[in-house]
């Protein structure tokens, strides 16, 4: 019930403010993580892309999506590469990347120098 009315938020402040990236990010994020509705979940972050192309939140959401779900690791890469590129300190980034470069790559060498 906790994450309907989670979902119901979201909405509520999309219809207020169509463009809120946080909570269309955040909005697809609970798509990702808690229904599984993978696809709803990168069309939410595509379309914050498409607004901004520089919100690094989208882009390390979108690479989790693509490394942990459909293992695209190209993708993947290209998407954190993308969030640090526009904020490199974005915490949740560096800690995807990292995790990628070790699970994925096993190059631990590049994954310290996060």
């Amino acid at each position: 019930k906790q994450y309907t009315v989670a979902e119901d938020l979201y909405r509520i402040s999309l219809d207020k403010d169509p463009i809120n990236l946080h909570a269309m990010c955040n909005y697809g994020l609970l798509f990702q993580a808690v229904f599984k509705k993978f696809d709803q979940a990168e069309m939410l972050y595509r379309r914050v892309l498409n607004i901004s192309e520089m919100f690094s939140p989208a882009w390390s959401f979108l690479g989790l999506l693509k490394h942990s779900v459909q293992q695209d690791f190209a993708e993947a890469e290209h998407c954190y590469c993308m969030a640090l590129k526009y904020n490199s300190n974005f915490s949740s980034a560096l800690c995807n990347y990292g995790h990628f470069l070790l699970s994925v790559k096993g190059d631990h060498d590049k994954a310290e120098e996060l």
